[in-house]
């Protein structure tokens, strides 16, 4: 463990963290066991994009879930408790 160890984590945010009322752009950088467990899940996300290093739009809703928006794809939306797996970074 040299300098920077753990630097680039400190920019992550998971979904649920993010406002909710306006869509925000970010780069999709973790996806947690918890959704990689989820066979279903983790295939709809690849389906749509929703990978690694993936720029998205992602909406928060009401209700605690987020909707990922991916131009020319079609929309996932994660419950609360999926949506809090997923790790990104704010552009």
């Amino acid at each position: 463990m040299g300098p920077g160890f753990g630097a680039e984590d400190a920019n992550l945010v998971r979904l649920t963290e993010l406002p909710s009322g306006a869509p925000v752009a970010v780069v999709v950088r973790q996806l947690t066991e918890h959704v990689q467990g989820d066979i279903d899940l983790i295939t709809r996300l690849k389906d749509a994009g929703v990978v690694p290093n993936a720029r998205v739009t992602v909406e928060t809703n009401p209700g605690g879930g987020v909707t990922i928006v991916i131009p020319g794809h079609e929309n996932v939306t994660l419950p609360h408790e999926m949506a809090h797996a997923v790790k990104v970074e704010k552009v």
